[in-house]
């Protein structure tokens, strides 16, 4: 990407394009556009999952960023979104293989409990039971999801 090309999102200091409609890491618009739902209100951001622009009406900023309300229950994370969990090592592996044969960047989060606590980790952590959580780039989730209906 030429560097000469980039600017920096005011709303969470993300490089993007200088031609960029919206910001893809966090949905902030840099156009007036209208709300999918609503054409005569203009739209306050871009669902950073859909990328379809929506009003307050029908859409939530969640950590600083735009989800519409259909979308508003992923899992968020360092500029991904969950598509699955679960506590089978294989399961996950075989399953972010999948993901990767058809272009997607997944990455695995072991979530655990340590002396009442949670977080993330990306090691396995000896000793803890851990929810093994797959996570795609935010405008990888539609995809990704279809593939795994297609393989759960």
């Amino acid at each position: 990407m030429d560097e000469d090309n980039l600017l920096t999102c005011e709303v969470c200091n993300n490089s993007v394009k200088d031609d960029d409609d919206f910001c893809p890491y966090c949905g902030t618009l840099f156009i007036e556009i209208f709300c999918d739902n609503h054409n005569e209100i203009l739209a306050d951001g871009v669902c950073i999952i859909c990328q379809i622009a929506f009003c307050k009406k029908c859409c939530v900023r969640i950590n600083n960023r735009f989800v519409c309300n259909q979308h508003s229950n992923y899992e968020i994370y360092e500029g991904t979104a969950k598509v699955y969990e679960t506590v089978d090592e294989t399961d996950v592996l075989y399953l972010k293989n999948c993901l990767e044969q058809n272009g997607l960047h997944p990455v695995l989060l072991y979530r655990h409990s340590l002396y009442g606590g949670s977080g993330f980790s990306y090691a396995v952590i000896k000793g803890t039971e851990s929810e093994i959580i797959v996570m795609v780039p935010f405008q990888e989730v539609l995809k990704a999801e279809e593939v795994l209906k297609s393989i759960i």
